[in-house]
This record gives structure tokens, sequence and C-alpha cells, in this order.
């Protein structure tokens, strides 16, 4: 709900031919099992929408805002990634009480978070059928299930190998033991490439999704901290990798810069290009960038 979909709005006004429509993905709007993560979540709504929420009526106004503004980019989907279809009994006052306690930095208990979703999920459904969307569940999908690692950074996260040394060094030495390659996924953060070498990784990869945001400003801006990263990983021993939001415009020069790079996890942008050019042809197009 909080995406702005300024590359939506890109594509349909390009000469595309492919129709790529936006699915609407309110998985975090009903997630609260974190009171830190819940406000900041919220924060960030009231930023896109302009709007002012100090009440769950506000906040269900400000998330109609944005399923309506999904709809006027041509939505018709919403997508949930659920363990289960939350149904439990609730009350108006309850949600109340409940949005109060959570948004108030507090945190709630299983029943509490339960009918929190349960209702979201009501809310949800009610807009969806008013609007015609179709709507898809994918239950039983675990995310961010290591709940000690859930509990430290969040949802989504990457870990930090100097914070989470005790925890990672550990699991290394097991997998090298077994002769299985171990590359950890980080930001360009020196001294975590260095932590990186010593815990005993053998690559890095890294992500590369500030690097996509930067590119169409200033690509020399966008690639200098890789440039100072990769040196500091080379220094180290480490192969480089790299991922997220590479593509056919900024993966070249990403690699002129950084000539060593071994490896990259290109998925979403390489499938995309295939509906355009034909997998036959995207393949040979990102080798070459890569020669």
């Amino acid at each position: 709900p909080i995406d702005s979909l300024e590359y939506h709005k890109r594509l349909s006004e390009s000469d595309f031919e492919v129709k790529i429509k936006p699915a609407f993905r309110p998985d975090k709007a009903m997630e609260v099992a974190s009171a830190a993560t819940f406000i900041a979540y919220v924060k960030k709504l009231e930023s896109v929408t302009n709007l002012s929420v100090s009440s769950f009526e506000d906040y269900l106004f400000a998330l109609q805002n944005r399923h309506d503004f999904f709809a006027s980019m041509g939505c018709a989907v919403s997508d949930y990634g659920l363990e289960e279809i939350y149904v439990e009994d609730f009350t108006g006052q309850e949600i109340e009480t409940i949005f109060s306690k959570v948004y108030g930095g507090k945190e709630l208990n299983l029943l509490e978070q339960r009918k929190f979703k349960s209702c979201m999920l009501l809310h949800f459904a009610e807009w969806d059928w008013e609007k015609g969307w179709i709507q898809q569940y994918h239950l039983g999908a675990l995310r961010n299930n290591n709940s000690r690692m859930m509990r430290l950074l969040g949802a989504d996260t990457g870990w930090d190998s100097i914070a989470q040394e005790q925890f990672l060094r550990p699991i290394i030495k097991k997998f090298k033991e077994f002769g299985i390659r171990v590359s950890l996924f980080m930001d360009t953060n020196e001294a975590m490439i260095r932590k990186a070498k010593e815990i005993g990784a053998d690559r890095i990869e890294f992500y590369t999704g500030q690097y996509f945001k930067d590119y169409p400003k200033d690509k020399h801006a966008a690639i200098s901290k890789f440039i100072s990263a990769n040196k500091v990983a080379l220094e180290c021993d480490l192969v480089v990798n790299a991922g997220h939001d590479l593509n056919l415009d900024n993966l070249g020069f990403f690699k002129q810069n950084l000539p060593e790079l071994a490896e990259v996890s290109i998925g979403h942008w390489l499938i995309s290009d295939c509906l355009y050019y034909g997998l036959q042809n995207v393949i040979p197009m990102y080798k070459r960038l890569l020669k």
C-alpha cells in the first residue's frame, strides 16, 4: 500500500506493449507482532497519503486512500502471504483498544494480534469486493521464521555480520566442514565486509537495491560506494557477487566499475525482459554485459 508505483506509472506512459499491473499486498499493514515495526509502517503511510493517523478509523481511511490509488493505476488483485486465514471474533471497541495499544508502543499478545489481523482481512475483503478485485492467498507462507533474529532485526532484514558474529561463526564453520561455499548478503559497510572474512565467509553479495534507485539520478555517485567496498573485499580475499534490481540498463556500468564481479543474482528484471525480448534473446543480452 505504501509503494509509490512510480515504475508502473512510467511503464503505462511508455510504448511498452505488455500490460504490467500492480497488485495490492497489505501483509505489512496488518502485521502487529512488533510495535516499533508497526509504528514505522504507519509513519510511512502518513507520509505517502499526507494524512494524519491517530486512531484506527484514521488508519483505515489512509489505507483505503491507497487502495483507491492502486485501483486508479490498474490494480485488480490483492495478494496475501499468510500462515493461515484469521477468523477471530472481535468488536469495534476491541480493535480500537488494540490499535491504540500497539500504536502507543506496547506489545500485543497473540490473541490481540489475531483479532487485529481478522479485522483487517475483513476490511480488505470488503474493499476488494466493492471494486470487483480478485483475492489470492498464499497460505502457509513462512517468512522471517527465525524468531530470534526476527525479534532482534525485524522483518525482511539482512543479518549484521558484526552484531551476529557469535551466531554466524559456528554455522559457517559447520557449512565449511561439509565443503559448502558461504556467501553473506550485505550492504557496502566496510567493517562488516572485514568481519565477514574473519568469521569464515568465502564471498559476499552486495545488495544493489539502492544502486538501482540512484543510478538514473547520477550513476557515478551511485557506484562510488560499491567501488570502495569492492576494494576492501578484494583486500580481504573475498569473492564479490551482487544482486537486487540489476538490469539491462545498469548492469553494464556496474560490471565496468567492478571488473572482478564474479556472479550476479537477477530474477525479476530478467523475467520482465523475457516478456518483451524472449528468453532466447535475453540471456545472451545479460551475458554480454558481464564480459
